[in-house]
């Protein structure tokens, strides 16, 4: 135990996640007397570098060999490893060994759970997890409900995360900006995109300040139903509130542009992303390029191309594909067929040619 607390302190960066399996398991062997706590304490903090996957069940194996003692600080802990790297299943068999040990569960044990969950895309586990927890009398707060939001975001459930949302206000739980993005993001992927506007003014009236997560939801959502001046509008209020848009703010807006063939707007906004020093990415120039090739501009859809190549950006297939066609118009079928053999040594694959 000594020594697990020395290394505790003096190593901080370590954990078992990137100490492995062998090393851990060995550490088990030398030091009989030492508990859970000590071990796991050692991993708390998370690295700045590349770590193996934790097995949670190796290390499980190697403390009911050894006979070690536990607390739930210790399972909450191997718990939030789990969710960190999304391991669903070590984690079960860590809240299997909690009842076997008759440890119980806490709040803090249950939100890391809902969290996995979430992250994992599954939202009955969540269900089952927060009726568990209510079971268990733990009361949930704003994280917990938070993580159920955000899993009924991630499979479509727009009335279930209403109805998590209200559960949150009945328990007089103060819902902060996670939540409320979590709820917009929903309604973006239902395609609500007024529901989403609504919640986004919701935010600003119970004085809490809207990230750029918020934001992004709402213009998204606009975009997608083909509402490309209220997304306009969504971006103009950014500014309005202090928050800085970002690629995926453009990127969103541009692809409701693509969709109606407004290649001017396009243009317009791509001179206000380079305006507000917004660095556009793969999927802002394949858009622009797509716009381009579609309304015949061939010598705008290459320098496009060109200008992606200086920025050291790898084209995706949408661009590449444009990029050819515009060239066979612009510069003859030599030179598409060129750019086309160029791209297939460097193992680019295409939907047509």
């Amino acid at each position: 135990h000594t020594i697990c607390s020395v290394i505790a302190r003096v190593m901080p960066l370590c954990c078992i996640a990137v100490l492995g399996v062998s090393t851990v398991a060995g550490f088990l062997a030398c030091c009989p007397s030492h508990n859970l706590r000590g071990i796991v304490g050692v991993r708390r903090a998370r690295p700045a570098y590349p770590r193996d996957e934790p097995d949670v069940s190796s290390i499980l194996a190697s403390i009911t060999a050894r006979r070690l003692q536990s607390d739930v600080a210790a399972f909450n802990s191997l718990i939030s490893t789990c969710a960190r790297s999304i391991l669903t299943q070590p984690a079960q068999q860590v809240v299997s060994a909690m009842h076997r040990r008759s440890v119980q569960p806490t709040l803090v044990t249950y939100n890391s759970l809902l969290h996995l969950y979430q992250k994992s895309i599954l939202p009955q586990k969540a269900f089952d997890t927060f009726g568990e927890m209510l079971a268990s009398s733990i009361e949930p707060d704003v994280i917990s409900f938070s993580s159920l939001i955000s899993a009924c975001e991630k499979s479509h459930r727009l009335k279930e995360a209403f109805d998590m949302f209200a559960q949150m206000r009945d328990r007089k739980l103060q819902a902060n900006v996670i939540a409320y993005s979590a709820l917009i993001s929903t309604c973006e992927k239902c395609s609500c995109a007024h529901m989403a506007a609504q919640l986004l003014s919701n935010l600003a009236s119970e004085r809490l300040q809207p990230d750029v997560i918020s934001f992004n939801a709402v213009v998204r959502a606009f975009a997608k139903g083909g509402f490309a001046d209220s997304a306009w509008q969504v971006l103009a209020n950014m500014s309005a509130a202090s928050v800085t848009p970002n690629a995926v703010t453009f990127n969103s807006l541009m692809s409701s542009y693509d969709k109606a063939c407004h290649w001017g707007e396009a243009l317009v906004l791509w001179q206000h992303m380079r305006a507000q020093s917004v660095g556009p990415n793969v999927v802002t120039y394949s858009t622009l390029i797509n716009i381009c090739d579609k309304q015949k501009r061939p010598d705008i859809s290459v320098a496009l191309f060109n200008e992606m190549h200086a920025q050291q950006l790898k084209p995706n297939v949408v661009a590449c594909t444009a990029a050819i066609r515009a060239l066979g118009r612009y510069d003859g079928p030599q030179r598409a067929l060129s750019l086309y053999v160029d791209l297939r040594q460097q193992a680019t694959s295409f939907k047509s040619c």
